[in-house]
Parts: structure tokens; C-alpha cells; sequence
């Protein structure tokens, strides 16, 4: 059996959902909630999964950064 809930993030590394985090975190507590979203494209980019082998019966972490 195998589980993989969540792997990481694939986009922005410094970001929340790939939005600029001042804007998630003012949404979020109610102070700017009409702000749109943006991307944060100072943040460095980044992929993250996993690879599955199941011959070999291996997991291996894949992170990639810009």
C-alpha cells in the first residue's frame, strides 16, 4: 500500500498558493479581502514531487530550484 497526501509546492517558493503571501495572509484575516492576486515573481521557482519505482520498491524526492 501506497499513500502520498501532498508533495510540495510546484511554482513560487516564497509564496502561498503561488500568491504573494501579504495578500493571502490579508485576505485571510479579513483586512483586504478585494485585493487580486498576484504572483510573486522575485520568489525563486521551484518543483517538487515524487517518483515512484515499483520494481525496485523505491520513493524518490524530486525538488528542483531555480
Amino acid at each position: 500500500t501506497l499513500y502520498i497526501s501532498d508533495v510540495g509546492m510546484t511554482g513560487p517558493k516564497n509564496a502561498v498558493i503561488g500568491v504573494k503571501k501579504e495578500i493571502i495572509i490579508n485576505r485571510f484575516t479579513g483586512v483586504d479581502s478585494l485585493h487580486p492576486f498576484e504572483i510573486d515573481e522575485n520568489s525563486k521557482a521551484q518543483l517538487n514531487g515524487v517518483l515512484l519505482d515499483f520494481d525496485k520498491k523505491e520513493i524518490t524526492k524530486i525538488h528542483i530550484e531555480e
